[in-house]
């Protein structure tokens, strides 16, 4: 496994920090720490996605998006399901989120989940959800 280590103003997370405290680190008030403990998260592979996916109910926005770009970032089959949940999130910025992680998937049934975001509300969403499909279908 890689060692992934992240220097941020008050802790030092690397791949060696116990998921529990990474996953709290997504709700840290430092954006720079939520974004450092995602990508750390996402580098981990399959033992992070029952966590992860159990941060897509979370009341706060940004931990669902943080928990869909660690989700995306593991490029792992298994995440499939939770992306694709995500699609019809409330907020934009999860949507677009879940749309990026599914194109990174590489599953190619995940196009048709990602075409109700071509007419999304939000033009960053809609225009993810057409590239996500454009890799997909190759």
């Amino acid at each position: 496994m890689m060692m992934i280590e992240k220097n941020t103003t008050e802790t030092l997370l690397n791949s060696r920090t116990p998921i529990p405290e990474l996953i709290e680190a997504l709700r840290n008030e430092d954006k720079n720490i939520r974004k450092d403990a995602a990508e750390i998260l996402g580098s981990l592979g399959e033992e992070a996605i029952a966590p992860l996916s159990a941060l897509l109910g979370d009341e706060w926005w940004v931990v669902r998006y943080r928990a869909c770009e660690a989700l995306g970032l593991m490029e792992k089959p298994d995440a499939y399901p939770y992306l694709r949940a995500a699609v019809s999130d409330e907020r934009d910025h999860v949507r677009y989120m879940a749309a990026k992680g599914l194109g990174r998937l590489g599953i190619p049934e995940a196009a048709s989940d990602l075409e109700p975001l071509l007419e999304d509300e939000n033009p960053y969403v809609r225009k993810m959800a057409a590239g996500s499909i454009a890799r997909l279908r190759g």
